[in-house]
């Protein structure tokens, strides 16, 4: 608190102070550009080598809307990593309406492992339902309505 008083008591021109102020100026800009920088710098670098979707405008506006970026790249990489076909934004569309699309991919992947071959449309459906994901990815039907979930 005692620093800037003492910085301008030693400033022996407005010249001198002019400078002194304009230092303080960038370097506290500085701090918050680095700060910003750095809290999306690692997002952005793990999205980017796993998805060209995943600019830093993106994770930046993705944090704005509500939507956990870090949610979204671990999705994409199991979707990725089980052969899924599902893009970003129907991830990003399924998070933002409530639902959980860590546990929608692997309900998709429990389907085929039992053979009944769920869609992401059809499992967002039980997702956001309430409706039991792991049921629905052994027997490929809804639970709430009785409706195959297959592609």
């Amino acid at each position: 608190m005692d620093l800037i008083p003492k910085v301008w008591m030693m400033a022996s021109s407005m010249e001198e102070l002019r400078d002194q102020i304009i230092t303080i100026i960038v370097v506290v800009n500085g701090t918050v550009i680095l700060w910003i920088s750095g809290r999306y710098a690692w997002l952005w670098l793990i999205g980017r080598r796993l998805d060209r979707e995943f600019t830093l405008r993106r994770i930046i506006s993705m944090r704005r809307i509500g939507v956990d970026p870090v949610v979204m790249i671990r999705a994409r990489r199991r979707a990725i990593s089980g052969l899924h076909n599902v893009s970003v934004k129907q991830i990003e569309a399924h998070y933002r309406k409530g639902g959980n699309p860590l546990r929608v991919i692997r309900a998709i992947e429990l389907s085929q492992e039992s053979g009944t071959l769920m869609g992401w449309e059809g499992a967002c459906r039980v997702d956001l339902s309430g409706g039991d994901l792991e049921e629905a990815a052994r027997t490929g039907m809804d639970p709430s309505t009785g409706q195959t979930l297959t592609h």
